[in-house]
């Protein structure tokens, strides 16, 4: 990339995950992509269930992109299906409820 002011580069929203950042830490320069800063994008939780309950509701930080949820694995085994709530929010429904508490791992990227 040619040596360039900042306010003169075209703008370059939005941002994808491969993109590259120059950064400088303690003198040395570095680069990071909007991945890392993200997290991966990639939110990640377990959600305690209770006996005998439907669904779950998993808010996750990933506000104002789309998402998309890659894994969701019970501990008493069950099938799923999924209805947005909100931009950052996605409810969970369980085919067969738990006879007793039980977890849920759920992972949701952009």
């Amino acid at each position: 990339m040619a040596d360039a002011k900042i306010s003169e580069l075209a703008a370059g929203a939005p941002a994808l995950n491969g993109d590259q950042i120059p950064i400088n830490r303690s003198g040395s320069n570095f680069r990071l992509t909007v991945a890392n800063i993200q997290g991966s994008g990639v939110h990640k939780e377990t959600v305690a269930v209770s006996a005998n309950q439907a669904f779950i509701d998993v808010t996750h930080s990933l506000n104002n992109a789309s998402h998309f949820v890659t894994g969701v694995t019970a501990s008493w085994g069950t099938a799923f299906w999924f209805s947005a709530k909100a931009l950052n929010s996605v409810r969970i429904n369980f085919t067969s409820t738990p006879t007793g508490a039980g977890t849920v791992d759920v992972r949701i990227e952009v």
